[in-house]
C-alpha cells in the first residue's frame, strides 16, 4: 500500500513541473503559443511512463502472488498425501443364537461403545446381515493392534447384557472395507492370553495334616524309599504340593499326584538376580499316593503353614499391563517375574512358583520368587529365580 501511494505522489509531482513552468511563462507575459505543444507532449510522456511502470509493478506482484499460492497449494496437497492414513478392517460377528440377550440395538450400541472405549482409534463402519441369525459389525482402524482394546472391552463389560468375549468372533484384514470372506479369523487367546491357575492362600484356617493338604515350609508325606533323603542331604523342606484334586493342574504334570520340594541352604550364596539354580533343589514326584507314610520334615528358617487352593481363570502374563496378576504360590498360569522375563530352553514348561511369603518368614533374597519348569519328555526339572 505504501508503495502505491509513493508512486501516485511521484506521478502527480513530476506531472506538475511542466505545468508550473508553463504557468510562469503566462504570468510574465511570454508568448507561449509556439511552445505549448512541447509542454503537453512532455507532460503526457512523463505521465505515460509512470503509469506504465506502475502497471508493470502490479503485474509482477500479481504473478508472484499466484506463484506463492500455487506453491502453497502444492505443499498442502503433498502434506495431505503424506499424512493420509490407510484404514484396515475389523469385523465383529455376532450370532443371535449364542447371545444371552439378542437385542438388535447391539448394532448401534456396540460400535458406539467401541469408539468411546478406544478413544476414536477404532471407528464405526456400518453393519450387515450375514444370514438370518448372524450380523456383522464393520469397524475401521489404522493400527490392527487396537484389536486388543476391543477384546479387553469385551472382557470388562457386557454389551446389551451379553458377554461378547464368549459369544462373538472377530476378523481382520489389512485392506479397507474388506468383506468377511477376505478376512482372517482372530484367536482370542492370541490377543490377550489368559490361563487358569491354582493359587494358594497361606494359613488362615485350621490344618488337617491329612492327604491332599499342601504345605509351605514342611513335608508331611513320603514313601519309604525317600525316608533318608532329608537327613542325608541336609536339605530344607520348602514345600509339599498335592496336585491331585487341585482345581487346576497343568497338562504336562497331569500324571503327578504329589511333589515334595527340598532345597539346599547354600542357595542363598548365589547372588545373581536371575539364573539357573536347579542344582540347589531336589524335587521328588509321586505318580501314586499308595503306600505313602507320614513324616514331619520342618525347616528352621521357614515357618510351616498349610496352603489352601483356589481356582482363577484370568491369570495373564506380565507384559499385559491391564491384565490380572496373581503374586501367590501358584500352580499353572504365568510367572510373576520381578525382573525381565526369563527365557527357558525348549521342552520345559512352567509348572509352579513359590514366592516370598511374609507369614511363613520366607524372603527369597529381596522379595523374590522361585520358578519351576518341567520337561515331560526327559523327566527333568529346571529351577530359576529372580528378585528385586
Amino acid at each position: 500500500m505504501k508503495r502505491k501511494l509513493v508512486m501516485l505522489f511521484m506521478t502527480i509531482y513530476i506531472s506538475l513541473i511542466p505545468l508550473s513552468v508553463y504557468a510562469k511563462r503566462i504570468t510574465v507575459g511570454e508568448n507561449s503559443q509556439d511552445n505549448d505543444w512541447i509542454f503537453v507532449i512532455i507532460f503526457l510522456v512523463i505521465l505515460l511512463g509512470l503509469v506504465t511502470a506502475a502497471i508493470i509493478d502490479m503485474l509482477k506482484r500479481k504473478n508472484n502472488s499466484c506463484n506463492n499460492i500455487t506453491n502453497n497449494k502444492s505443499n498442502i496437497e503433498q502434506i495431505d498425501i503424506d499424512n493420509q492414513e490407510t484404514y484396515k478392517t475389523i469385523i465383529v460377528k455376532l450370532d443371535s443364537k449364542k447371545l444371552e440377550n439378542p437385542d438388535l440395538d447391539i448394532r448401534y450400541v456396540l460400535p458406539e461403545r467401541i469408539e468411546e472405549y478406544t478413544e476414536g482409534k477404532v471407528l464405526d463402519n456400518g453393519y450387515d446381515y450375514l444370514n438370518d441369525n448372524e450380523i456383522l459389525i464393520f469397524l475401521n482402524t489404522v493400527e490392527l493392534d487396537n484389536i486388543s482394546l476391543i477384546y479387553k472391552l469385551f472382557k470388562k463389560e457386557k454389551i446389551c447384557d451379553n458377554d461378547l468375549s464368549k459369544c462373538s468372533e472377530m476378523y481382520y484384514s489389512n485392506e479397507e472395507n474388506a468383506d468377511i470372506d477376505n478376512c482372517i479369523k482372530i484367536d482370542y487367546d492370541d490377543i490377550c492370553p489368559q490361563k487358569q491357575a491354582t493359587i494358594f492362600e497361606t494359613g488362615g484356617r485350621k490344618p488337617t495334616k491329612e492327604l491332599y493338604e499342601s504345605w509351605i515350609g514342611q513335608v508331611g508325606w513320603q514313601n519309604e524309599e525317600d525316608k533318608d533323603i532329608f537327613t542325608n542331604e541336609n536339605l530344607i523342606p520348602l514345600a509339599m504340593i498335592f496336585l491331585e484334586n487341585l482345581p487346576y493342574t497343568p497338562q504336562n504334570v497331569s500324571d503327578i499326584k504329589l511333589m515334595n520340594i527340598f532345597m539346599k541352604e547354600d542357595v542363598w550364596e548365589w547372588k545373581d538376580t536371575t539364573g539357573d539354580i536347579t542344582k540347589y533343589f531336589l524335587i521328588r514326584t509321586y505318580k501314586s499316593l499308595d503306600n505313602l507314610e507320614r513324616c514331619e520334615y520342618k525347616s528352621n528358617s521357614i515357618k510351616p503353614f498349610p496352603l489352601f487352593p483356589k481356582l482363577v481363570e484370568d491369570d495373564t502374563p506380565m507384559d499385559d499391563l491391564e491384565g490380572k496378576k496373581y503374586y501367590n504360590h501358584k500352580v499353572g498360569g504365568f510367572e510373576t517375574f520381578c525382573q525381565e522375563q526369563i527365557y527357558i530352553e525348549d521342552g520345559y514348561e512352567f509348572v509352579f512358583q513359590i514366592v516370598s511369603d511374609e507369614k511363613a518368614g520366607l524372603n527369597i533374597i529381596d522379595s523374590g520368587n522361585f520358578y519351576f519348569y518341567y520337561n515331560k519328555e526327559q523327566d527333568k526339572w529346571k529351577v530359576e529365580w529372580d528378585f528385586y
